[in-house]
């Protein structure tokens, strides 16, 4: 019986503060008693992040001035959760020619992926793809937001 509950406690360690209520039961019927113990139970809180696109200038992979902000806050939600991968979508506008398009686009994943790198982010939790379209295509002023690396978060 110490034995069994032992191992019940031992896996129980280090969790949340709210006991659950967990009967331990002999495996020889009617030679010990059943004991009623409570552990507690550990609930992750849900916990709702959004990692918003890093826009580039047209033609451009290098990161702008004004999206190291946004890249550090996306790093240190990476580094708050190891577990995270995230695969780094390079996208290009509709403006030149498609091949050049879609390497650009890759060069601008592989930018944001190695900024993250030198931030302490493993590169395996970072995959990087492109489009040479950007797929929700804005057009007109908004043309500028199809220039752009976004973040999907992977299971």
């Amino acid at each position: 019986m110490k034995w069994i509950l032992g191992l019940a406690v031992l896996a129980m360690v280090g969790c949340s503060k709210e006991p659950v209520p967990i009967q331990i039961i002999s495996t020889v019927p009617h030679q010990m008693p059943v004991k009623s113990i409570e552990l507690p139970v550990q609930e992750a809180p849900l916990v709702t992040v959004e990692l918003r696109p890093v826009f580039f200038k047209l033609g451009e992979s290098n990161i702008n001035r004004n999206q190291i902000d946004r890249l550090e806050s996306h790093a240190a939600i990476l580094i708050d959760d190891p577990f995270m991968r995230i695969q780094l979508v390079g996208n290009a506008s509709s403006e030149g020619d498609v091949t050049d398009n879609k390497q650009l686009a890759q060069m601008r994943a592989d930018v944001v992926k190695n900024y993250l790198i030198t931030t302490g982010i493993d590169a395996g939790r970072l995959t990087t793809t492109s489009r040479s379209i950007a797929l929700n295509q804005y057009s007109g002023d908004k043309e500028v937001l199809n220039r752009r690396v976004d973040f999907v978060v992977m299971p």
